[in-house]
């Protein structure tokens, strides 16, 4: 690793055996790592987290204090820390395919299994190092771009190259540099994110509306509850892009799924009417200029009067 310094990239280790935490800490101090916490508990891996103290984060997937997949899922929304770039590797003892799918559905960079050497993880940093995979954004995930190609049928999403934490720190980039990219990859996640929950919301109550043709059965709460947990989201992140106008559209999903969920074997006829109306409203909202905000607000009021009729 001699091409690079790592003496300033701060390592947070987190691992229940304490020989494979003292081994990775001696192998990588040999590379250059020095700044490096090592834990047997997910509470002090948060906190270094949570205190912007994490460049790069190697952790066990069972580690007792926490959740590590929700952690992972936590800095990559940016609701833990303040970069949720960090470079993450997780370790997995038992890697049941559950497990794998929920750290790689997290947004891990990496996975490695167990037994392994401390020589490995020290090479799956230098890859990270040279060439972290680009990041992919949908309804649900944040994190590298794991897909062999684009299926045919499906929306097409584009990549974004995200700052590397890692790499800045080991070559001396620039730190404010660093931070910049960071506010700027945020802003172009959030502008994807938005877009992605649009085609959720219409998907969602494509899958809703059938259901009440008859009687509901049970899968109809947990598509309902989706569409409110996607529309609460939906309306938060619209406030900070070029679509705040549609923010009165999202709102009005967001309550009329809310009453739905109240009552959902027996709701309002109107509540349902209503749905596919407003879906088709926010697809139209985002096909406009960004600058008609009018023609947005008339089909706002639309709704608001339907809604009250």
């Amino acid at each position: 690793m001699a091409e690079y310094d790592f003496e300033k990239v701060r390592l947070a280790i987190g691992d229940p055996n304490r020989d494979l935490r003292a081994a990775l800490v001696a192998i990588l101090q040999q590379h250059g790592f020095h700044n490096v916490l090592h834990s047997a508990n997910m509470k002090v891996i948060r906190e270094a987290v949570e205190a912007d103290k994490v460049d790069l984060l190697v952790c066990d997937a069972g580690l007792e204090g926490g959740n590590f997949s929700q952690m992972v899922s936590d800095i990559r929304h940016n609701r833990m820390g303040v970069n949720p770039f960090i470079v993450i590797i997780g370790l997995l003892e038992n890697p049941t395919k559950e497990l794998v799918h929920q750290v790689a559905g997290a947004g891990a960079d990496d996975m490695l299994l167990k037994p392994i050497s401390a020589g490995k993880v020290a090479e799956r940093i230098m890859i990270l190092t040279k060439s972290r995979k680009e990041f992919v954004v949908t309804t649900d995930y944040v994190g590298p771009d794991r897909r062999s190609g684009h299926r045919p049928g499906t929306q097409k999403i584009e990549t974004i190259a995200v700052p590397n934490p890692v790499a800045v720190r080991a070559t001396g980039g620039s730190l404010d540099e660093m931070e910049a990219e960071i506010q700027k990859t945020l802003s172009s996640i959030n502008e994807q994110k938005v877009e992605r929950h649009a085609f959720q919301i219409e998907y969602l109550v494509k899958q809703i509306v059938p259901l009440y043709q008859g009687p509901p059965d049970k899968a109809v709460l947990p598509l309902i509850k989706r569409l409110i947990d996607v529309s609460k989201d939906f309306g938060q992140r619209l406030k900070s892009t070029q679509y705040a106008h549609v923010g009165e559209l999202c709102q009005s999903v967001n309550d009329v799924a809310v009453r739905v969920a109240k009552k959902p074997q027996a709701p309002s006829k109107k509540d349902i009417d209503l749905l596919p109306q407003l879906s088709k409203a926010i697809q139209k909202a985002f096909t406009m200029d960004v600058k008609d905000t009018q023609a947005v607000q008339d089909i706002s009021e639309t709704v608001k009067i339907r809604d009250h009729a």
